[in-house]
């Protein structure tokens, strides 16, 4: 039975991340934990297992349509592979409870940009390290 409903959860949550782009965690996670009763910490480590896989096989197909930026992405993969594994070391002392409440904080946040797009909470990066970003009428210097 688990079977089952693994290759239609899969199905869904495939689907929907291949046209969006998010890949696929924020809904993994929610669903291994409301659906199959698993802990939020294995949730994640399962939803992140199956990313692997789902990412490099739509990264494929991205990459056959000429829709992937190389210099964006190799800028950003050794950072997201150091902050991922200091992230799944400090996970194992977090309580469960408190990363369910971050996930759900971040996925709001994230769909309150998406859905306004006139409330920004981040700015729009360019290239460098310094930046500007609209503010009203003003221009605010922001480094990252």
């Amino acid at each position: 039975m688990i079977e089952i409903s693994a290759v239609f959860i899969s199905f869904i949550i495939g689907t929907i991340a291949a046209l969006i782009g998010m890949g696929g965690g924020f809904l993994f996670v929610p669903s291994l934990w409301l659906l199959y009763n698993l802990d939020t910490r294995v949730a994640i480590g399962t939803s992140l297992a199956i990313m692997v896989c789902s990412s490099i096989s739509a990264s494929v197909v991205y990459s056959q349509q000429k829709k992937i930026h190389y210099i964006l992405a190799v800028a950003l993969i050794v950072p997201a592979i150091l902050f991922s594994v200091s992230g799944s070391i400090l996970a194992r002392s977090v309580d469960p409870r408190i990363l369910a409440a971050a996930f759900s904080i971040v996925l709001i946040v994230i769909s309150l940009q998406m859905m306004v797009t006139r409330f920004r909470f981040v700015c729009v990066l360019n290239y460098g390290p310094g930046i500007t970003c609209p503010v009203g009428e003003e221009q605010k210097m922001v480094l990252w």
